[in-house]
Formats: structure tokens, sequence, C-alpha cells
């Protein structure tokens, strides 16, 4: 493991427990987390995504990031997704109003990624590292 104050490269495949394990480093109840689908690499723990954009040193075209809760749920989730999903939208109708709602469904919000090939995307470069 690459261990940095902008997050943890992971180099050894990791589970949930220790996840867990990291979870109070900023969060009471998950980890940030930031792949890059370009390198199929992983950060993990930082306080904000964007710290591990800077920690590898990569282009934020590639990179995308969420959530990983204590019960092993994701929540695609993070400012680095903000432009890809603007991106997704354009001649669509519709993406953005069928971005996951929060906080009671008070907003939408572009931040979360719910393009079912884009998750797969992601999974595929965070369950080569992350076993839950």
């Amino acid at each position: 493991m690459e261990v940095d104050v902008r997050g943890i490269i992971l180099t050894d495949n990791v589970d949930l427990n220790w996840l867990n394990e990291l979870t109070p480093r900023y969060y009471p109840d998950f980890v940030k987390f930031v792949v890059s689908t370009a390198t199929n690499r992983v950060v993990v723990g930082m306080d904000i995504h964007a710290s591990a954009q800077a920690f590898l040193d990569e282009d934020e075209s590639n990179l995308y990031g969420g959530n990983i809760y204590r019960d092993g749920s994701i929540v695609y989730e993070s400012t680095l997704n903000i432009q890809k999903n603007l991106a997704l939208d354009h001649g669509k109708t519709g993406l953005l109003s069928r971005i996951f709602k929060r906080n009671s469904g008070n907003y939408d919000n572009p931040r979360i990624i719910v393009d079912k090939d884009l998750i797969e995307t992601i999974n595929a470069v965070l369950f080569s590292w992350v076993k839950i």
C-alpha cells in the first residue's frame, strides 16, 4: 500500500473488514474511494475525493469517486463525477432527472452516477482490488 495524507493507493487486495477498520479515519459510516479506469488503480481513505486526483497525478476524466458504507453498499457520489454526468446527458433527455435523489428527495444530485454501464466499468476496477 502506498499511504499518504491524500489517501491509500491499493497495491494489495483488501476486504470489507479492512475498509471498516479504516472507516473512522475521516467518516464514521463510510470510506471514500476513487478509481482510475485508465490505470486500474484505486485510492481509499481520503478526506475529499479530489485528494486522490492529486495523489494519483492523473487526468480527472479517468477518475470516478464514491463511498463504501460499513455494510458494503456503495454510493457513486463525488464531485469528480459531475462533468461526466453532464457529458452523459448531452443529447439525451432525462438522465439527470433520473439521478438518485438524496436528502428526502429535496434535490437531484449530479454528483451521483446512475448510468449502469459506467457503474459496471467502475466496479470492474474497484472489485479487482476490494472484495465486498
